[in-house]
């Protein structure tokens, strides 16, 4: 194949000889480890393959190596680095203008033999960027090796509750720093000035569990580029509930889209939905939001630019205020108990009727007593024969129902 420039998910290295047998004369490779990845689809004698059997890339120039990272799975510890070691040395062997080697792992088990292998590529390659979370079992040894004057590589630690020591891990980078994403952020006085964070487009608050708030303080400044906000996780509160959880200035977030706030807080006083409201406030370009706290609850301006809300809890009290609060919205997702086919009706009508920019209501659903039996299905199937007869313009409303999430969507008349 003529292919030059080839980015490919793979579920074995052995997977990966396979595809690259057959593009001999690529020039730029991104390779990206399958989620379901397991090593046992190698054979025991890769390396005698790798050495014996590997069609030289005389042409490679980028060569580049990536986990998933994917909420279900705690950490990635079946990486294979001494098999990704191997080709890469191979490629290097085989070619002499292969220069530039990108290395991204999320959350995987830490080595002195790996580490060894990291600072050699550093002094190999013209260009090497490299990013890893380690598992931090031993945080002080990990860090120990990395000595603060160190002018090719920084750290910042993921620390949570001490008294779930297991969750805590040491982001590891090359400098300068030239990812687009950052995980593990608590704050930004967790972060060394000595790298610059202007390339971060997309930052991954820590998902441990937290024993201290979560600052936005100053984050405008350090990645003032950033797009997205992903934050989810729990709080320990302890016995202080008086303590704000979420800490912020008075700047703007100018190019936020995406915001993700899911949080699992041990206390019912904490001010969560309160913060997150001003939160959201300072992000005026804001499109996408999902939450699990009511930001209308206690909102004090509308949203007008908001096009799709995914709200992930049960009850959603404020939802005869969208249209207020939202009324741009094209897209929306939430939970909710079915009482009655003229509750389900009234509800999702009236927010049509109220929102003309609305197309899709999605909405994760589960039964009372008071629908007597009634499948969820026939439930809903009711409802949309009730608003189609009540209001002619929901005639183009179609519907669809699978694993107990109902969908309305509304066709272009």
């Amino acid at each position: 194949m003529d292919l030059i420039d080839l980015n490919v998910c793979i579920r074995s290295m052995v997977h990966l000889l396979e595809i690259v047998e057959r593009t001999p004369n690529l020039q730029c490779l991104t390779v990206t480890f399958a989620v379901n990845f397991d090593e046992r689809y190698d054979i025991e004698n890769y390396s005698e393959m790798m050495t014996a059997k590997f069609r030289p890339l005389i042409n490679l120039k980028h060569l580049a190596f990536s986990t998933k990272l994917d909420n279900g799975a705690a950490t990635n510890e079946r990486l294979p680095f001494d098999r990704i070691q191997l080709f890469i040395d191979q490629c290097h062997l085989k070619t002499s203008i292969l220069r530039k080697v990108t290395l991204k792992f999320d959350y995987i088990v830490f080595n002195e033999n790996l580490w060894s292998t990291i600072v050699r590529y550093k002094n190999t390659f013209d260009r090497f960027d490299f990013y890893a979370s380690f598992i931090a079992d031993d945080r002080a040894s990990i860090i120990r090796i990395i000595p603060s004057n160190n002018d090719h590589f920084d750290y910042h630690i993921e620390d949570g509750d001490p008294l779930h020591p297991q969750a805590r891990f040491v982001h590891i980078y090359s400098l300068p720093f030239a990812f687009d994403k950052l995980h593990g952020f608590i704050s930004c006085s967790e972060l060394s000035f000595r790298s610059s964070f202007l390339s971060v487009r997309h930052l991954y608050l820590t998902r441990t569990r937290l024993a201290c708030p979560i600052s936005f303080e100053l984050l405008t400044r350090r990645m003032p580029n950033l797009i997205s906000i992903d934050c989810n996780f729990s709080f320990a509160h302890g016995h202080n509930k008086k303590v704000s959880q979420l800490i912020f200035d008075q700047d703007i977030f100018k190019y936020v889209r995406f915001f993700r706030f899911i949080s699992y807080c041990s206390s019912k006083h904490c001010d969560c939905c309160t913060l997150t409201s001003q939160l959201i406030d300072r992000m005026p370009r804001l499109q996408c939001l999902i939450t699990s706290v009511d930001p209308f609850e206690y909102a004090q301006h509308p949203l007008p630019s908001i096009k799709r809300l995914d709200y992930r809890q049960w009850d959603f009290k404020s939802i005869y205020r969208l249209p207020e609060y939202i009324p741009h919205l094209s897209t929306l997702f939430f939970y909710y108990t079915i009482s009655s086919v003229r509750e389900l009706s009234d509800i999702i009508s009236s927010l049509y009727m109220r929102i003309p920019s609305l197309k899709l209501i999605s909405i994760k659903v589960r039964q009372t007593n008071c629908s007597n039996g009634v499948s969820i299905e026939k439930i809903a199937q009711q409802a949309l024969v009730r608003m189609q007869n009540k209001d002619n313009r929901l005639r183009h409303l179609t519907l669809n129902c699978k694993f107990r999430i109902v969908e309305f969507f509304l066709q272009n008349m």
